[in-house]
């Protein structure tokens, strides 16, 4: 597992969890980084806007890029694409086709300890717009909870 993160606190996280190499996304060397560590047959990327092109230039011939946000519309990155065969792939986290089976699994996960869910900040329901401004802050390490 390849990840990036724009913090040493972060890199360090991420090192924890098990990643096996955290480049920083900030590098103007990322490119060279990854391609350095090998070419991803599978790129998750949840800000394609503006990562589409590094996407494009170090995924494998053949490999997948997976999104949960963003629209390509970069022409120069799609002619790449199509010319190494890249599939992209939108992902709506909650379009399971049996949503109760996948959240049993991950469920399970859990308890074996396989899957480990860091949880950055909980906030009570009342806190719902301190909630909502931290979502939109990118200095977060994890999943925001609302309690009611």
């Amino acid at each position: 597992v390849v990840t990036t993160a724009g913090s040493d606190e972060a890199r360090s996280r991420l090192e924890s969890l098990g990643a096996d190499t955290v480049l920083d996304y900030r590098d103007d060397s990322l490119a060279e980084s990854v391609r350095a560590v090998g070419q991803p047959d599978v790129v998750v990327d949840h800000r394609l806007d503006d990562y589409l092109a590094l996407d494009v230039e170090v995924a494998a011939q053949g490999a997948r890029i997976v999104t949960i946000f963003g629209d390509p519309t970069d022409d120069a990155s799609s002619a790449i694409a199509r010319r190494k065969e890249l599939t992209l792939q939108w992902m709506a986290v909650s379009n399971a086709p049996d949503l109760p089976a996948a959240l049993n699994r991950v469920a399970d996960l859990v308890a074996d300890g396989r899957l480990e869910v860091v949880v950055d900040q909980t906030f009570d329901l009342a806190a719902a717009a301190e909630a909502q401004a931290a979502l939109e802050a990118s200095d977060r390490f994890g999943k925001l909870v609302v309690v009611p």
